[in-house]
């Protein structure tokens, strides 16, 4: 008899010029887990914002482990969406 497969999740960060949140979702998008929200503080500069996301990341990870008993392998990957702007004259 085959192993059941196991749940897989996936991490998603928006990065605001005012806000990061981030969370976790099953796979198919059928629950969120973990979900936060802080300030960006951009005037901090860029390290202390990385440092801030990748601690968010973090805490997702271990949450998200904690209420559903997933383990680390059973993290696909970690999607970023962050505002940028658009010259169209420049292509």
């Amino acid at each position: 008899m085959p192993k059941p497969k196991r749940p897989k999740y996936i991490i998603g960060v928006d990065l605001g010029g005012t806000n990061i949140v981030v969370g976790a979702c099953a796979e198919d998008g059928s629950k969120d887990f973990a979900m936060r929200s802080e300030p960006t503080r951009s005037d901090q500069g860029a390290d202390a914002v990385v440092d801030r996301m990748v601690r968010m990341i973090e805490t997702a990870v271990k949450e998200t482990m904690a209420e559903t008993g997933a383990k680390r392998e059973d993290f696909l990957g970690v999607g970023v969406g962050a505002p940028v702007r658009s010259i169209a004259s420049a292509g």
